[in-house]
């Protein structure tokens, strides 16, 4: 039991710690995403339609997420590993510093995206078959719009792993 309680204790301790600066945060919405509410169920209508389908203007840059997302696997009402994953974003250069600023909103919403994905079973022994890391990028993508906009082009999962507990 005492092996469950620290990778558990991690993961809310991220999740609380995320959730607290995201609202400490003044909002600095930038112009093109005035009036939209990232928590919303619903994709935005102003975003292209073919969100999940990168573009190749050859025009980007990296920012990479600094921390790991450690994301806790729940199976019979208890916690069996972890999955441990950083992200990059490949984004317009001009939205760098807004993204740098609302890093936090974007590390919390990411994180309700990996939990949710990993409680629908995601996580589990096939994690890392291509269907499931698509379905993941796809979700992550359109939480990244909500926060960047069409400047933010992919979601990239730059490491990955599981780890039995």
């Amino acid at each position: 039991m005492n092996k469950l309680l620290l990778p558990l204790l991690l993961a809310l301790l991220g999740t609380g710690g995320g959730v607290a600066a995201a609202l400490l945060m003044p909002d600095h919405t930038p112009p093109e995403t005035a009036g939209c509410d990232p928590h919303s169920a619903t994709p935005d209508p102003a975003l292209p339609s073919a969100v999940g389908k990168p573009r190749d203007t050859g025009n980007f840059t990296y920012l990479d997420l600094d921390k790991q997302f450690i994301v806790p696997v729940v199976e019979d009402g208890g916690v069996t590993a972890m999955v441990i994953l950083s992200l990059s974003l490949e984004i317009d250069p001009e939205l760098e510093d807004m993204l740098l600023i609302r890093e936090p909103k974007l590390r919390d919403l990411f994180l309700q995206v990996l939990i949710d994905h990993g409680n629908a079973g995601h996580f589990g022994t096939g994690f890392t078959q291509t269907r499931s890391l698509q379905i993941l990028r796809r979700e992550l993508l359109v939480v990244a719009h909500r926060i960047g906009g069409d400047g933010v082009n992919d979601v990239l999962i730059t490491e990955i792993a599981r780890q039995e507990t």
